[in-house]
């Protein structure tokens, strides 16, 4: 919890340099960001048991007349008043992100970034989920999916050196007690049993991967410097912000398509046989991570339209891709996922048609009046504190970053 304090100031600290204002999106929403149905619904306790009454009554009549279509009417009322707190058929929701209102601010102020809470329902066990996390996010005006990559790794380089200085004693103790990465049993996103044989994993400690990922930072960096001529090394100011400053690529990047070919030719190693329509599993991420890219983290780009939210920009050259990117890491899997958002009204509108579960007349009307009028380039990427935590440290089980884990079937405390 000291490494993981330093990290929550360095969040703040690298921002702040960069001149992002921080800012709060609402905890209680009405739109799903993500589109996947996967909310938690807020009542308030009054209502919750109105509604438990009034339902045994309708129960019980129903079983005696047998009007069925009348109760289900009934029940719909009953629900629809319920959720009236807030107005009339609005039905509110712990919030999933805080990126659509942050759109909203970055429109205005050009960067910005809340790093808050987030709730998700999503019926998973595994050691990577927790049902409440917090999310750094960031959205910035007038970038793109190059400029998005290379803040992230800006951030994660600046977050390694800051925890490299402060916490030299926290590090030494992680470094004894959580070098063993999780095991292969627990790398597929499916907890079912298969007889497949499953990749071997590298059992990277934790000062291997902080050494790992510093030579490569400093590889690239000489790279970069002694290829530019028309850089002079003399000018640069350390206090430059991460626009001004001159960044350079650090991890590689792969597009979708490209991973899904590596992974192909692999295909007898996965419990979950790699298919291009049904995406990465999370034992091919890792797959990718520590048996390809030798324990790097690596930018997947590109994904599929099908398989991502409604905002992500449509790729003009291939139109059934999106502009967005995930950034694997070793152990984890996924650990920032980001994208330009779409600035086109037009598209937009058919993109949210395409989501069958999105009313965008009740829900996303101001989210479109964001292009109704002209919209500027803009991008955005959500990392997971906890998920980020669990990476610095080693840590093996993501409820071991948190004082009381909520998760499904647990709330303790």
């Amino acid at each position: 919890f000291r490494v993981k304090n330093q990290i929550s100031f360095g969040i703040h600290e690298y921002f702040n340099k960069n001149n992002f204002l921080y800012v709060q999106t609402p905890i209680l929403t009405t739109n799903d960001c993500e589109g996947a149905g996967e909310l938690f619904g807020v009542l308030p306790t009054s209502e919750i048991s109105n509604l438990e009454n009034q339902l045994t009554d309708i129960l019980n009549k129903s079983n005696i007349d047998n009007n069925k279509e009348n109760h289900n009417s009934l029940v719909n009322d009953l629900i629809q008043e319920a959720y009236s707190f807030f107005g009339k058929q609005k039905q509110v929701y712990l919030t999933v992100s805080g990126q659509l209102h942050g759109e909203i601010l970055a429109s205005s102020l050009s960067r910005i970034y809340t790093f808050g809470p987030t709730f998700r329902a999503e019926k998973s066990q595994t050691r990577q989920h927790l049902a409440e996390f917090w999310m750094i996010e960031p959205e910035i005006a007038f970038s793109d999916l190059n400029q998005l990559m290379l803040i992230i790794e800006d951030l994660l380089i600046f977050l390694l050196k800051k925890i490299i200085k402060t916490c030299p004693d926290e590090l030494i103790f992680l470094h004894h007690h959580h070098s063993k990465p999780s095991s292969s049993s627990s790398s597929s996103s499916s907890s079912s049993s298969s007889s497949s044989p499953t990749p071997a994993r590298t059992n990277l400690s934790l000062f291997n991967k902080y050494k790992l990922l510093i030579d490569h930072y400093n590889e690239k960096k000489s790279e970069h410097f002694n290829n530019s001529t028309n850089h002079d090394n003399s000018k640069v100011n350390e206090n430059d912000d991460c626009f001004t400053n001159n960044l350079f690529p650090v991890f590689p990047r792969i597009s979708y398509d490209e991973a899904v070919e590596i992974l192909s030719k692999h295909n007898d190693k996965f419990e979950n046989k790699i298919d291009y329509n049904e995406g990465l599993y999370r034992e091919h991420e890792l797959f990718l991570v520590e048996n390809v890219f030798n324990n790097l983290p690596v930018f997947v780009i590109n994904y599929p339209k099908s398989q991502k939210p409604f905002y992500m920009k449509t790729n003009p050259e291939n139109d059934s891709t999106v502009s967005c990117l995930d950034l694997l890491v070793p152990t984890i899997g996924e650990l920032v996922g980001g994208s330009e958002r779409e600035s086109s009204y037009d598209t937009l509108i058919d993109s949210l048609n395409n989501h069958s579960n999105i009313n965008i007349t009740k829900e996303l009307d101001w989210y479109l009046d964001l292009r109704k009028y002209g919209s500027v380039p803009h991008s955005g990427f959500g990392i997971g504190f906890e998920r980020l935590v669990q990476f610095i440290t080693n840590v093996e089980n993501i409820r071991d970053t948190v004082v009381a884990p909520r998760s499904y079937k647990v709330c303790r405390l």
